[in-house]
């Protein structure tokens, strides 16, 4: 699944491809992480600048990206500026 939504009055793109998701992060030089050091914390991306969440394997990040039901939002290349290229949220995929 790859549409367009506008989460929170935005526009975006959503996905639940894991290559398009990863792909999005390797661009970023962003790595899979969760938000803290239990593993139902919610999941991340960890930025070279930032070391506030715990690193996982891509495995571990996209078995709870399936076991949560979730899908990736972000904003799309074409539409992201200097300052937004690193948007995006993670949403329930009922929802998109």
């Amino acid at each position: 699944m790859s549409e367009s939504v506008c989460p929170a009055g935005g526009h975006g793109d959503a996905t639940t491809n894991h290559e398009t998701i990863r792909r999005w992060a390797e661009d970023r030089n962003a790595e899979p992480a969760r938000a803290s050091g239990d593993g139902d914390a919610s999941l991340r991306f960890a930025f070279p600048d930032t070391d506030r969440f715990r690193v996982v394997s891509w495995g571990e990040f996209f078995a709870a990206f399936e076991r949560e039901g979730l899908a990736f939002v972000y904003q799309p290349e074409e539409d992201a500026g200097a300052d937004s290229s690193r948007f995006y949220k993670f949403v329930d995929r009922a929802t998109v």
